[in-house]
């Protein structure tokens, strides 16, 4: 039987609680309230923040509640068109993933994304970019940069101020 130990049978008794069990619908938004605090919280903690796959169309404003906490972002693998301003405010943000979303060049807004001076990795391969900006050689912090799988026929020669790049990707473009 259960209780002895031994193994459970299809006829055994299960032991059951008798306590009612109450669903309360009101402590429902507590719950997602305090799961999304706990999430703000870890991504302080850790900063590193990681929505791939998740099927965004926008940015959660949440990322840029956690602000200059943000190493690493990664927004891999879903559906942004757009990438704001705002991206800016992470200052202390070293790896940026932006791979395989659907962004292209108007939607991108490199005033942002220039600001980043530890930026250390930037992954923007598969998108819909056909022109790189001259202000990309303010990213002087970049070691990584992969532009691979868009519709860049060119790059601008301010690349070359990027001191620190070890790795530039830039097959399957045109």
């Amino acid at each position: 039987s259960f209780s002895d130990g031994g193994p459970i049978k299809k006829d055994s008794p299960l032991p059951v609680s008798r306590k009612r069990l109450e669903v309360n619908p009101t402590r429902k938004p507590n719950l997602e309230k305090a799961t999304e605090i706990t999430r703000l919280q870890r991504w302080k903690a850790t900063g590193v923040i990681s929505l791939s796959e998740s099927g965004l169309e926008v940015i959660p404003e949440d990322v840029f509640v956690v602000g200059v906490s943000t190493r690493v972002l990664d927004i891999g693998n879903n559906c942004l068109q757009e990438v704001p301003v705002e991206i800016g405010s992470l200052r202390n943000l070293q790896k940026l993933r932006l791979t395989a979303n659907d962004l292209s060049d108007d939607r991108l807004k490199w005033q942002g994304l220039v600001s980043l001076k530890c930026l250390t990795v930037l992954a923007l391969h598969c998108n819909r970019l056909s022109q790189l900006p001259p202000e990309i050689g303010m990213l002087t912090s970049l070691k990584q940069l992969n532009l691979a799988h868009n519709n860049l026929a060119n790059v601008p020669e301010e690349i070359g101020q990027l001191g620190q790049l070890e790795i530039l990707k830039l097959n399957n473009n045109g």
